[in-house]
């Protein structure tokens, strides 16, 4: 869009709301009670048996047959199970006693060489969270293949900071996952850590300029996928377990202004953020883009990263929004559950990598959930797997992770670098596993 000098410029919301302000995208709800009807199928989601095993696993000194241990059963009152012929093990069982007691009595007995525990053994390889939306709504996080990754990591404590409209701060499923400001004191009406911001306890509201967030369904969706609570029993998983969310308002009524958002910047990075996310943009000229530019630039030389969704217009092509298509920020576009580019998504050379954005289900206010599509739910999954990567290498720069994400990705468009999806769609496994190596090297690489 055009900006006029005279006033404030503006920036976009990136998903429709519920009048569907900006096209392209969409969203339905449901509440919070009909999404806790949602069961967890037993056969697809085992659990760990809470009950300590029953059986012990009996090894005598000399090959047996079954009449060779009769007294020790006679004289324990055992029950057996079965016999591993080729080891000569028998399993055995006294319900009644606890299995450590059971184990303790029968090798203190002449001839027997060992009885331990039948202990329970898992699936390794994937990691199954028990929140109930998780299996049958959140095909997004399987596809970036995140449960395989989080047997390597689920992450830290290191907040991720959503730059959005206002998020929900009770919600059941983000409620414990809120960042906190240690230097605040509560609700004393000072600005106790000297940062400039009264009681900003848990972020600040830049469009009204106090520490009260004003929570919209857009911020709390997006803060949803990047860090849920997740493994909590309730509502759905976030790609980032640990990860709390720094909230910083910058949209209110599906708008904002460049000021507020450079001031944004600028507080997370100055506030402990490593990773930024910003699912939204404008049609920014260039010649009005200095301010935000100077504070990406803070945040740059602070080592954050900064993660923005391209955008979203139903006329192609359409170039990648500002400030995504900043060389200092990660660009996003979405892909679909087919693993396929959205033809909704803007595109252009600046596009860095693609991750799902189309009926993504996550959280919204009053407890409740919504699916929703764009580019603004693209971004967080690569908001939240950036803060998992640094989780397993820390001293990594913010370029070295962004190559990480990029150079991992799944080309599932254009063989190579193209303008729709970038180095391809992300592969958290892929990229937790470089990560984890002890060589990471930064290609220069022309598009």
């Amino acid at each position: 869009m055009n900006v006029n000098r005279t006033h404030r410029s503006i920036i976009i919301l990136l998903l429709t709301l519920a009048l569907g302000a900006a096209p392209g995208e969409n969203f339905t709800t449901n509440s919070a009670h009909s999404a806790a009807r949602i069961t967890r199928p037993a056969e697809l989601h085992p659990q760990p048996n809470p009950e300590p095993p029953s059986e012990v696993l009996l090894k005598l000194g000399a090959p047996t047959k079954a009449g060779g241990v009769s007294s020790l059963i006679t004289r324990h009152d055992l029950t057996i199970v079965k016999r591993i012929p080729r080891i000569d093990v028998w399993v055995v069982t006294r319900p009644q006693t606890p299995v450590a007691e059971l184990a303790r009595r029968l090798v203190q007995e002449k001839g027997v060489l060992w009885a331990e525990p039948n202990g329970r053994i898992y699936a390794t390889g994937v990691i199954t969270p028990n929140d109930t939306c998780y299996l049958p709504m959140q095909w997004n996080l399987r596809l970036v293949r995140l449960p395989e990754a989080w047997t390597i990591t689920t992450g830290d404590e290191t907040p991720i900071a959503v730059l959005d409209t206002g998020i929900d701060l009770d919600h059941a499923d983000l409620a414990a996952k809120i960042w906190t400001n240690e230097g605040e004191i509560p609700g004393n009406g000072l600005d106790d850590d000297d940062n400039g911001y009264v009681d900003d306890v848990h972020g600040w509201n830049f469009v009204a300029g106090t520490a009260l967030l004003a929570p919209e369904p857009h911020g709390t969706h997006v803060a949803g996928i990047a860090a849920a609570h997740t493994d909590n029993q309730i509502g759905i998983a976030g790609v980032n377990w640990q990860s709390t969310v720094m909230p910083l308002q910058v949209l209110q009524n599906g708008s904002g202004s460049l000021d507020d958002l450079a001031e944004a910047i600028i507080y997370a990075a100055d506030n402990g953020a490593q990773v930024l996310n910003l699912s939204l943009g404008g049609e920014i000229e260039e010649d009005a883009r200095k301010t935000v530019d100077a504070a990406i630039a803070h945040a740059r030389s602070q080592g954050c990263l900064l993660v923005a969704s391209a955008g979203n217009n139903r006329t192609q092509p359409y170039p990648v929004l500002y400030p995504a298509n900043s060389p200092q920020v990660m660009a996003v576009t979405a892909t679909t559950a087919d693993d396929v580019p959205w033809s909704n998504s803007n595109r252009g050379p600046e596009v860095d990598v693609a991750a799902p954005g189309v009926g993504i289900y996550s959280l919204s206010t009053d407890d409740s959930y919504a699916s929703m599509t764009g580019t603004s739910m693209a971004a967080p999954h690569v908001s939240g797997l950036a803060a998992l990567i640094w989780s397993v290498r820390p001293a990594l720069t913010a370029d070295q992770v962004a190559h990480v994400i990029t150079h991992t990705a799944q080309d599932t468009d254009t063989p190579g670098w193209d303008p729709r999806t970038g180095w391809g769609r992300i592969d958290a496994l892929a990229a937790i596993q470089a990560a984890s190596t002890h060589f990471i090297y930064i290609p220069i690489v022309q598009r």
